[in-house]
């Protein structure tokens, strides 16, 4: 039976997750665009600009993973890369910022449910990122 030229599943996970990464890079270095959720630090522009350009460094290798004829092993490594900084993100923006301890009390902000939401957002982004990664390995 022929292989069909079909893009498949992981084609669309990558293509989704590179734009993911490209529109966010962008929000980051631009200082009147709103990242949402996704917002690092709104009192320190340098970290936005930082992490903004790690961003689009992540949506230009993956982007490149996909239209290009790049090694295996290198796009592992790099997808591997990409998924500790992305473990780093989410350790800055979801305790280092917006996770309190007072006291004794803890609070999250900007309130518990919202802060999960965004918690379980980013987990779907290292999910999509880790199984990119796994695609480079099978």
């Amino acid at each position: 039976m022929a292989k069909s030229k079909l893009p498949t599943s992981s084609f669309f996970l990558k293509l989704a997750t590179a734009a993911f990464f490209l529109v966010l890079g962008l929000c980051g270095i631009f200082p009147n665009v709103e990242e949402s959720i996704f917002s690092l630090n709104n009192t320190n522009h340098v970290i936005e600009v930082i992490f903004g350009i790690l961003e689009l460094i992540c949506a230009l290798v993956i982007f490149a993973g996909l239209f290009t004829k790049l090694r295996r092993n290198w796009m592992s490594l790099a997808s591997l890369v990409i998924f500790i900084f992305w473990v780093l993100r989410v350790f800055y923006t979801q305790f280092f910022n917006k996770f309190h301890i007072t006291g004794s009390s803890i609070t999250f902000l900007p309130d518990t449910m919202q802060w999960i939401l965004n918690f379980t957002l980013e987990l779907v982004v290292l999910a999509a990122i880790w199984t990119i990664n796994r695609t480079y390995n099978d």
